[in-house]
């Protein structure tokens, strides 16, 4: 039986740990890159107050999501897996 993941899965193995560098302005810009979106539409997404390194709730994942996909509808779960990955080398 093959699992497919979830976009709750996706946030978390993927923009948590960005949450941390979500600060630093080249990881920013090369993460909105990646997602086919601005610094500011990426920076928008992230949630109010929250500060680098901490775990997002799962409404806070799916929000975060649904902003990027709001923001760039091209986007897939696929595709936001992929760039994050690609961005982790």
């Amino acid at each position: 039986m093959t699992r497919s993941l979830t976009p709750f899965t996706i946030i978390a193995i993927l923009v948590m740990p960005l949450s941390a560098q979500a600060q630093d302005p080249a990881m920013r810009a090369a993460v909105a890159d990646a997602l086919g979106l601005t610094e500011d539409q990426f920076t928008s997404c992230m949630p109010a107050g929250a500060t680098p390194g901490q775990r997002l709730s799962q409404s806070q994942r799916r929000q975060v999501v649904d902003c990027f996909k709001t923001a760039n509808p091209a986007l897939t779960n696929s595709k936001i897996r992929s760039a994050m990955q690609d961005l982790r080398g």
